[in-house]
């Protein structure tokens, strides 16, 4: 199975990034077979989608938008770490973090679109276990936060 051309397939592509890594910690770090990826906004063509507060300015939709836009950017952090999707053994885990109010109960909801996408470009290599955690505020503004745990194939 070929998870780029999957990947692909389903209407996303993976650019790299050529700029250095500004930030004070790694994009990803690879620990024996195992890969974890830092946190990332949902960013598109460098540009933050939806930033705000779930349930305030940001509606459920938005939000999930956001959340497969972050998930994209986990996946080029993986690229660029290991050079090739297709490195991917297993996906262990993956967390989301939902800027929301108070009131806002539907956060797994915001993460239910990664994990339906995981599953199609992956097959039985992209079920995972999974949070979604519901926060005051996020780095940023942005609305929602993905990371992820990969295995990687020895």
């Amino acid at each position: 199975m070929d998870f780029e051309e999957n990947l692909r397939k389903a209407g996303y592509t993976i650019a790299v990034n050529a700029t250095k890594n500004a930030k004070p910690f790694e994009g990803a770090v690879k620990v024996g077979n195992l890969l974890f990826v830092s946190g990332h906004a949902g960013r598109v063509d460098g540009k933050l989608l939806h930033p705000g507060t779930v349930g305030k300015d940001v509606t459920l939709e938005e939000a999930q938008e956001t959340a497969v836009a972050a998930f994209i950017c986990c996946l080029r952090a993986v690229k660029e770490k290991i050079g090739d999707l297709n490195a991917i053994d297993h996906f262990v885990n993956i967390k989301g973090y939902v800027a929301c109010t108070p009131d806002f109960k539907d956060i797994g909801k915001v993460m239910n679109p990664v994990t339906d996408l995981c599953n199609h470009v992956f097959g039985e290599s992209g079920k995972h276990t999974r949070a979604a955690l519901g926060m005051s505020a996020l780095p940023g503004g942005t609305s929602v936060e993905v990371e992820i745990i990969i295995s990687l194939k020895d």
